[in-house]
Parts: structure tokens; C-alpha cells; sequence
């Protein structure tokens, strides 16, 4: 999605929203300015993706919260199943 569109998003508390594609988050609070906003991990991510083929260790785990931009996020659809 190109970047202008992400900017053009407006979430909302509840939404459940994905960074990578592997991963589920749920919002948790925006920012007044609408930039910032905490998520929940509720789905883990799969890892990033090694030189060799393997993974490494998701980024987030079920139940962390973090601050972040939202322009990172997009809203989940379809997700790349870990299995």
C-alpha cells in the first residue's frame, strides 16, 4: 500500500490492525495528533526472514504493548498464517 494511503487511514480504538502481515495487533489509544498509537499483540508475528531460509524470533510477543507510528500499520485483512 503506498504510503499516502497509509497516511490517509483513520484508526480507531479496537481496530485490529497488522504491521507485517503475520502479525494481529489490537489499537489500544491514538495520540491526539493521530500519529502515534499503542497496540496489542494478539497474534504473534512469524519473524523476520534470515539469509538461510529460517526465521528469527517474532518481534513481539502475545500481549506485548508498544507505541509506534500508525503510518506502519494497515488494517488486517488477510494474514499470512504462521503454520
Amino acid at each position: 500500500m503506498p504510503s499516502s494511503a497509509r497516511a490517509t487511514m483513520q484508526f480507531r480504538i479496537g481496530d485490529i490492525v497488522t504491521r507485517d502481515g503475520t502479525d494481529l495487533q489490537r489499537v489500544i489509544e491514538i495520540d491526539e495528533a493521530g500519529d502515534c498509537m499503542l497496540v496489542e499483540c494478539t497474534k504473534e508475528p512469524m519473524g523476520y526472514l534470515k539469509d538461510d531460509g529460517t526465521r528469527d524470533e517474532p518481534w513481539c510477543r502475545l500481549g506485548d504493548q508498544e507505541w509506534n507510528l500508525t503510518r506502519r500499520y494497515s488494517f488486517a485483512g488477510r494474514t499470512i498464517d504462521q503454520n
